[in-house]
């Protein structure tokens, strides 16, 4: 039978690696529904980002909003030419892992040179700290900051819960922080450059001061496009901050088209027990006990699974059926519990008219992808280069 407990092989160094994972996440859990993050950030193990490339890439961090502690990892590899950009959700059940944990690191930089890719991987906040629809609104504001002309999100209405609301109002109010204030600002800080210096080679210096210290991450990473253009002491002043207002202009108007998801394993549920969460009894990380635990966790209180962000093909799913959906890859593992919710979501897809297209990995496990070592991970970064070359192919 596939997906059999007894047919499944992994090596020894995989194996422990699950063990210690496993051992660590089940004694972060306490009865009342928190989590040990002190035990967590003790036994975690962090990359810090790296400005000299390793393994053929680079990275830095950039921080979106730090009074919620918002912040990405971006990797770029060496590869020269017009490279699209991956933004990347770390695994963990909305409840565990960082953007800098070493699995997750070593994952996106892999794919940064493989694709060859610009990624982006988000730091969202975790549950059960931040609940729903706290994870959507970082994965919404990361959007902001690559394409400030991005619609707002639906406006509030009178069927959504008060933590929902409350949410939202947060972050209406921090839209000006994650929009259009850092532009603004960067238009600013050059007026006050201009008047403040009397040749453009001070200008530039000043410019590459700030960027160098700036403490906002936000400011650091829209700064750095300021370094297509290079000042001469052979215009003058007035002429080349007008052309640096019009590169600020252009950057307003900057539109990033979503044109691929790689959905690898996503992690749906539903009050349902599917076939395969009672066969897939006693599989390496996700386990009924544990998945309980997170969607718990994640969901505000009073909420069931078949929550449309839980059983998003379920019954109260949304109709996407006439609205715009990128073309999307499914990747399903063999031995991972949660393959009925992963093939009914590609299944939904297809019912809703979009593209969409399932990669089975028969004999490996949840989250396979992280661990180097198994043949299916190298497969996997394969498929997600050829993916995303055939969809930049299209425009």
């Amino acid at each position: 039978m596939e997906g059999s407990t007894a047919s499944l092989s992994l090596p020894w160094k995989t194996r422990v690696t699950l063990s210690l994972i496993s051992t660590v996440t089940d004694a972060s859990r306490r009865r009342n529904g928190t989590v040990n993050r002190r035990l967590l950030s003790m036994l975690g193990f962090k990359s810090p980002p790296s400005p000299n490339p390793v393994n053929g890439v680079k990275s830095f961090d950039v921080a979106v909003d730090p009074s919620r502690g918002l912040w990405f990892r971006v990797y770029v590899p060496t590869a020269a030419g017009k490279l699209p950009v991956v933004v990347f959700f770390h695994g963990g059940g909305f409840v565990y892992l960082s953007a800098d944990g070493k699995a997750y690191d070593a994952v996106c930089r892999r794919f940064a040179r493989t694709i060859p890719a610009v990624v982006v991987s988000v730091d969202y906040r975790l549950a059960p700290e931040h609940r729903y629809p706290a994870q959507y609104d970082d994965g919404f504001d990361v959007q902001y900051v690559l394409d400030p002309n991005l619609p707002p999100l639906p406006d509030i209405t009178d069927n959504d819960s008060d933590e929902t609301k409350a949410a939202r109002k947060k972050r209406e109010e921090d839209e000006l922080v994650c929009r259009g204030h850092i532009l603004n600002a960067l238009s600013d800080r050059l007026y006050d450059l201009f008047t403040s210096s009397k040749c453009p080679k001070e200008i530039w210096k000043a410019l590459e001061n700030k960027y160098n210290n700036e403490k906002q991450g936000a400011d650091k990473f829209l700064t750095l496009k300021y370094f297509e253009f290079t000042m001469n002491d052979s215009e003058s002043v007035l002429d080349q901050v007008h052309q640096l207002q019009i590169l600020v202009s252009k950057l307003k108007d900057l539109k990033v088209e979503v044109i691929g998801l790689v959905a690898i394993q996503p992690f749906f549920g539903g009050e349902e027990r599917t076939e395969a969460e009672k066969r897939l009894v006693g599989m390496p990380l996700t386990t009924l006990a544990r998945t309980d635990f997170m969607w718990k966790a994640f969901l505000p209180p009073g909420s069931d699974r078949d929550h449309e962000a839980v059983n998003v093909s379920g019954p109260r799913a949304v109709d996407i059926s006439k609205l715009e959906f990128p073309a999307t890859m499914v990747v399903v593992a063999g031995f991972d519990m949660l393959q009925d919710w992963q093939r009914r979501y590609y299944e939904w897809l297809r019912r809703s008219g979009k593209e969409a297209s399932l990669r089975e990995y028969p004999n490996t496990i949840h989250a396979f992808y992280i661990f180097p070592e198994l043949p299916e991970s190298g497969q996997l970064m394969s498929e997600v280069r050829e993916f995303v070359q055939q969809q930049m192919e299209k425009r």
